[in-house]
């Protein structure tokens, strides 16, 4: 695990003090997940689970995927240029290589946790993903893996970025250096799920740099969890 063990090093250098504030301040997020996500309307048999389970990965998943449905997606921009596989979070496009979709619930939450029933699935979706990126002139950033038939029982967590596949301990680890590697190679997060991953940037570690996006959505969101 010498790469993760750099990626967070590089990760302390460029963010002191900031390393651990994801394990910090996601306990009292799952205290707070049923008052917040109240109104989301989609993935309500993970809600009910969610207050039957005491499994911390599977309670992880579903906050995170209520986290998807309370900040829905909004009309996106999608190129119509395959870029390079390190695309910069601060790099701009012209007019012209942009065209306009909106993704779905289901999306921005694969793009966050995507979860597979079996080893041999990753690299069919993964595949698939690539495949579909191509077309859409997009590049694969980084993405977090779940393996196991059920949420319930989920046990095996990966990161996956640039043809190379690390094995986590759990989910939030998982997702501690997914979100750093976007910020140690200086990447864009994915289209469908960029509101999330901003919600994670400045509720958990509260970082924030001249190239974020605003959302109003997520500004409300973490108003009304303090």
């Amino acid at each position: 695990m010498f790469g993760v063990r750099l990626i967070e090093l590089d990760f302390q250098y460029s963010h002191p003090k900031r390393d651990i504030s994801l394990f910090v301040k996601f306990p009292e997020f799952l205290e707070k997940a049923n008052a917040a996500f109240i109104g989301v309307k989609v993935f309500q048999d993970l809600k009910i689970l969610f207050n039957n389970t005491t499994k911390e990965d599977t309670k992880t998943f579903i906050a995170l995927s209520l986290l998807c449905g309370k900040l829905v997606p909004t009309v996106g921009r999608s190129d119509n240029r395959r870029k390079h596989k390190d695309e910069k979070r601060s790099s701009k496009d012209s007019p012209e290589q942009k065209k306009y979709n909106k993704p779905t619930i289901l999306e921005s939450r694969d793009r966050l946790t995507l979860h597979v029933k079996t080893q041999s699935d990753i690299q069919n979706c993964l595949a698939t993903r690539r495949d579909i990126h191509l077309k859409k002139g997009l590049t694969c950033q980084p993405v977090v893996i779940c393996i196991e038939p059920d949420v319930e029982n989920i046990t095996e967590f990966y990161v996956y970025f640039d043809d190379v596949t690390y094995q986590l301990e759990s989910l939030l680890k998982a997702v501690d250096i997914c979100f750093k590697t976007f910020h140690v190679f200086d990447i864009k997060y994915p289209r469908e799920s960029i509101q999330p991953w901003m919600f994670i940037q400045w509720y958990f570690y509260e970082i924030h740099t001249p190239q974020d996006h605003t959302f109003p959505s997520v500004a409300t969101l973490i108003a009304d969890l303090m």
